[in-house]
């Protein structure tokens, strides 16, 4: 906008010193065609204004031009104010960018060490539980281990109770069989028993026996006979 306004202002002095220039012009042709033969030179009043506005022209042309190298000055100064501007700002970003860089890669750096505590903190914590885990799937397992034993000997007890029950009941039944055998037997044999001496002996002896020999002989024979009997 400052550029705007100087070059607004040095055309304004350019128009001034043309319209000058102009208007000297007209006044100086004027003269010329109201001047007479006689009048062959100018008076010295006319001389006097003519180098008035000569110096005028000299002067508003000095000021245009010093307007003009001081417009050049200024434009080249600003110019210079510009780019050490433009400089130090360029050397202010790279500043302040070489500044950021540094700090993202120190909070990049910051961000990896936490993330690695983070990640040596998870991975201590996994071991851990995996640890636990272990430890909890041992203790189950020998816990369902001891069930299991536990119950396969309380079965075990129980068939072999069982079993033992059949076997004794099995037993109780054969030495039930055998006693009621032998007492049946005994009973056959005590029932017979006499006329079995009696034929036996008096094919033996080849005559009867008395009662009285009878007797002895069958109560001996009866000891005997339970004698071999117990011994069964």
């Amino acid at each position: 906008m400052e550029n705007n306004l100087l070059i607004f202002l040095l055309l304004t002095l350019t128009l001034i010193t043309a319209t000058t220039q102009i208007i000297l012009f007209i006044y100086l042709t004027g003269k010329n065609r109201k001047s007479g033969p006689a009048e062959d030179f100018p008076d010295a009043t006319e001389e006097k204004n003519a180098e008035i506005l000569h110096d005028a022209i000299l002067k508003a042309n000095k000021i245009l031009v010093n307007a003009e190298l001081k417009g050049i000055e200024y434009i080249s100064k600003r110019k210079l104010d510009s780019e050490k501007f433009f400089g130090d700002y360029q050397s202010q970003i790279s500043q302040l960018e070489e500044k950021l860089l540094k700090q993202f890669d120190q909070t990049l750096a910051k961000m990896d060490q936490s993330f690695a505590v983070y990640m040596s903190g998870l991975e201590k914590k996994l071991l851990t539980e995996e640890e636990a885990n272990r430890k909890l799937f041992q203790e189950k397992t020998l816990k369902l281990m001891e069930n299991s034993q536990t119950l396969m000997q309380a079965f075990i007890n129980e068939i072999n109770g069982k079993i033992k029950s059949q076997i004794e009941d099995e037993l109780t039944g054969v030495k039930n069989e055998i006693y009621n055998y032998k007492k049946k037997r005994l009973e056959i044999i005590n029932s017979n028993i006499v006329d079995i001496l009696e034929q036996t002996l008096e094919q033996a002896l080849g005559k009867k026996l008395s009662l009285a020999d009878h007797s002895e002989i069958i109560f001996t024979s009866l000891e005997q006979a339970k004698n071999e009997h117990s011994l069964m």
